[in-house]
C-alpha cells in the first residue's frame, strides 16, 4: 500500500472496532436481527410470512404447554404419532 491507502484502511478499521464496541455496550446486538423480529412477532400472536419468487412460507406460534415437563411429554407424543418412536 502506498501513500494515503494505509491511513484510510487504518481509519476504517478503527471506526469498525469503535462501532462494534459501542453496539455491544449499548446492547444493540439484536436490533437488526431477523430472528429477533420474527420471535417478537410470533410471541405477539401474529403470522409471519416470507415470500420469495412464486412461493410463500407462513409461520404462527401456538403455545399448548404450561411447563417443561408437559412440553417434553407433548413432544414425545407428537413423535410417536408421526412414527418416529419418541427417541
Amino acid at each position: 500500500m502506498n501513500g494515503l491507502s494505509p491511513y484510510i484502511w487504518l481509519g476504517q478499521q478503527l471506526y469498525c472496532v469503535l462501532v462494534m464496541h459501542i453496539v455491544r455496550l449499548v446492547r444493540w446486538t439484536t436490533c437488526s436481527r431477523t430472528e429477533e423480529l420474527v420471535a417478537k412477532l410470533l410471541l405477539q400472536n401474529q403470522t409471519v410470512s416470507s415470500v420469495r419468487g412464486d412461493g410463500c412460507v407462513e409461520a404462527r406460534l401456538e403455545i399448548e404447554v404450561t411447563s417443561v415437563q408437559v412440553g417434553r411429554a407433548r413432544v414425545l407424543e407428537i413423535l410417536r404419532e408421526n412414527g418416529n418412536g419418541g427417541r
